[in-house]
């Protein structure tokens, strides 16, 4: 049975353990405030506004947050929602140059985690779009494939 002493002891160290925390969580904000640890957005370019929403916001379901066309460079700045923290940004521009390979310099492609790669290779071949075979990352031991956007831009999915 506690005795009055223990009990306050117990309270104290609860309370001290609390404070602790409390200061820790302070501090550590402080600490990494600059830190890189969250992706914001990632941007686009996208060549034909219609067949870019139609595959980003129906095909692949990512709400549209804002939509905005800029007279002064003749093209559209559409947000998608991926996350509560992170956003793809559609740019639509006419003329680009088309992407030459997804070995270039640059970033290579995008990739999503889902729960099982053959449900979501199910899900979008009922909604017209077609994947890469699965496979099994030979460094993880993870069930993945590719698919491509209108433009070409390679898509992977990854267990």
């Amino acid at each position: 049975m506690l005795t009055t002493f223990d009990s306050f002891a117990i309270s104290l160290l609860v309370t001290l353990d609390f404070y602790h925390v409390i200061l820790w969580i302070i501090t550590s904000k402080k600490r990494n405030s600059h830190a890189m640890n969250l992706i914001h957005h990632i941007a686009i370019i996208c060549s034909d506004k219609d067949a870019a929403l139609d595959f980003y916001v129906h095909k692949l379901g990512f709400p549209v947050i804002r939509e905005n066309y800029r007279p002064e460079r003749d093209d559209w700045k559409i947000d998608l929602k991926l996350t509560e923290s992170t956003e793809l940004e559609l740019f639509i521009m006419k003329g680009h140059p088309q992407r030459l390979s997804p070995e270039a310099y640059g970033l290579r492609h995008l990739a999503f985690r889902v729960s099982s790669v053959e449900m979501k290779v199910k899900e979008l071949a009922e909604k017209g779009i077609l994947c890469e075979p699965v496979r099994t990352d030979i460094f993880t031991g993870e069930k993945m494939t590719f698919f491509h956007d209108p433009d070409g831009l390679p898509i992977e999915i990854h267990e």
